[in-house]
């Protein structure tokens, strides 16, 4: 097994065509802009997951377990599952 460690900031993009799943991952990149005492982030694009329908489905389901045990303990809010973007690259041709 690799131990090689990958960080993200998020998932930017899911797509998926004939029971294949990629997710484009993201880092955030803080810029801070003195004259005007603020700070302003860049989205750095990452790795591309890929991966089965079966893969997405099983690492779905871990992640909602884990969600809703952080949503229980007040760690996080409900509203916070309003973020996924999902998209079906069938609806381009």
């Amino acid at each position: 097994m690799n131990d090689k460690k990958i960080f993200i900031d998020g998932i930017s993009e899911i797509d998926y065509i004939s029971q294949v799943i990629r997710m484009k991952t993201y880092t955030l990149k803080t810029k801070h802009i003195a004259d005007q005492n603020k700070t302003e982030y860049e989205i750095i694009p990452e790795q591309e997951i890929i991966t089965s329908l079966d893969g997405f489905c099983s690492s779905f389901n871990t992640m909602k377990t884990v969600m809703e045990k952080l949503v229980a303990e007040g760690m996080v809010k409900e509203s916070i599952f309003d973020r996924t973007q999902i998209k079906d690259v069938t609806e381009d041709k």
